[in-house]
């Protein structure tokens, strides 16, 4: 199977829009103790 360079580039930027926890950015941790 041949992965294209633009493909690659997407899952990096799926990854980077995730922080170290493998949560959003915009979803903080802090909604868990909130709920």
């Amino acid at each position: 199977m041949h992965f294209y360079g633009t493909h690659s580039v997407d899952i990096d930027g799926e990854l980077a829009q995730l922080d170290a926890d493998c949560y959003r950015p915009l979803r903080l941790p802090n909604v868990g103790a909130a709920g």
